[in-house]
């Protein structure tokens, strides 16, 4: 029986993968490519010219080559401008994560809470259901703490060391350290350049740089502001990441020395606060673009995001995290919503009571809509509108609206009093300039 090849040159190799191709159809997947690159950087040209040499000699060859990565950017790049593979590619092809459906069906877990729970911990790459956790499956809701102290807080499992290796593997960055303090002040609540920068005592140069190296590698989401579109809000893109920056790097030396679940016991109030809450508010965002039907919001939705509008009525500041646009009435950014008296609204703090269905939207709540007089920005708008929900301190229902002078008086009055409107009837519908939001009060 003959042995494996041994080849002594990568054109060697190449023209062996080529060869494959010659009596049938071939596939040939090169997995983790960009390690290849990394240790010989000429591997690239080589390709490039077994593949320009099987086509002038073997026209007839059917091999069909995949390079394989985990970071897109830098498989584009290769593929781009002066590189010797471009224009070489007949299909680019990026596999994302699962969707929180698609995850928990594969994870076989039925109940949406616990659903949400560990999608908000592993994300939805496929990876992390086998061997990283060595097949082990939350029984149910009451095992979700048990599973975190068994696998991605047990140093004896191999999904406890995976978060440090996405950032490791993703590329050379000059401050590693810093990468790491950015990550962990952006799963703190920070999400703008200036807030991150004010939180690590660091100039706001180097974060803006590091922010544009791991957006660029796709370690982080960069999202303009609902209300304020010159303001870029940054969010970590693997939820895993975030666990890590969140929990278990803060937590490391604490987890080392005591038991995993003396510790979980002790920061499962951050996890919720800190993790599950922003997720389940980005599982909305996702629900309210991709699966909301089109009378949901009166319109067909664009965008949502989160955005940020000052408290009427103290200095602390009110996070919208669900803020709809779309095309109403033919116009494109216009807020999609109706007018109704019913808000839904998503608090960040009890966000496990609002986790009782598939759908994932956020639990209605009857609520007044304050209407407010003319503006020229959203931000103006949102600053009129927002209305505190009496006894849910941390519960808020915005709306950007934008109506008359004496329709706002009338309103006003109509609310206050309990009464008709003084025009008869029901009161007129405030035509939408802003957009509809779900919002969580995070300030004092």
């Amino acid at each position: 029986m003959a042995g494996p090849p041994h080849w002594q040159r990568w054109d060697e190799a190449a023209e062996a993968l080529f060869a494959l191709g010659d009596e049938r159809p071939a596939p040939v997947i090169i997995d983790d490519f960009l390690e290849l690159v990394g240790h010989s950087p000429a591997l690239p040209s080589v390709l490039h010219g077994a593949y320009l040499r099987v086509r002038r000699e073997r026209p007839d060859n059917r091999l069909r080559l995949i390079l394989s990565g985990a970071s897109p950017a830098v498989i584009r790049r290769l593929f781009a401008g002066p590189s010797s593979l471009h224009g070489v590619a007949s299909l680019e092809l990026a596999v994302p994560p699962f969707g929180f459906r698609k995850a928990a069906r594969f994870w076989g877990i039925r109940a949406p809470r616990l659903a949400v729970q560990v999608h908000a911990v592993v994300g939805g790459t496929p990876a992390y259901r086998g061997d990283l956790v060595c097949d082990d499956v939350p029984a149910g809701p009451d095992d979700f703490d048990s599973w975190v102290c068994r696998t991605v807080l047990n140093p004896r499992v191999p999904l406890f060391w995976e978060a440090r290796h996405l950032l490791e593997q993703e590329g050379d960055y000059a401050d590693r350290a810093l990468c790491h303090s950015v990550l962990v002040a952006i799963a703190g609540g920070r999400s703008t350049p200036g807030g991150i920068a004010d939180r690590l005592g660091a100039s706001l140069h180097d974060v803006s740089h590091v922010l544009a190296v791991m957006h660029k590698h796709g370690l982080l989401h960069a999202e303009p502001d609902a209300f304020r579109p010159g303001l870029t809000r940054y969010r970590i893109a693997e939820p895993l990441l975030a666990f890590e920056h969140a929990i278990a790097w803060p937590h490391r030396a604490a987890l080392e020395q005591e038991e995993p679940a003396t510790v979980w016991h002790r920061i499962r109030p951050e996890f919720d606060a800190a993790v599950a809450a922003p997720h389940f508010a980005q599982l909305c965002r996702d629900w309210a673009t991709q699966c909301a039907a089109w009378d949901t919001f009166g319109g067909e939705v664009s965008t949502a995001v989160r955005g940020t509008v000052p408290d009427p009525e103290g200095d602390a500041r009110l996070d919208a995290e669900v803020v709809v646009r779309g095309i109403a009435d033919g116009r494109q950014g216009a807020a999609v919503g109706r007018a109704g008296p019913l808000r839904r609204v998503m608090d960040a703090r009890t966000w496990s009571g609002c986790a009782g269905s598939w759908h994932s939207s956020p639990r209605p709540v009857r609520t007044p809509v304050r209407p407010c007089r003319p503006a020229t920005a959203a931000s103006a708008s949102a600053r009129s509108c927002v209305r505190r929900r009496p006894r849910a301190r941390s519960c808020w229902s915005a709306r950007t609206a934008c109506t008359t002078a004496s329709d706002h008086r009338d309103l006003t009055r109509r609310q206050a009093t309990g009464g008709p409107s003084s025009r008869g009837g029901a009161p007129a519908v405030p035509s939408m300039e802003g957009a509809e939001a779900f919002c969580c009060r995070t300030g004092r």
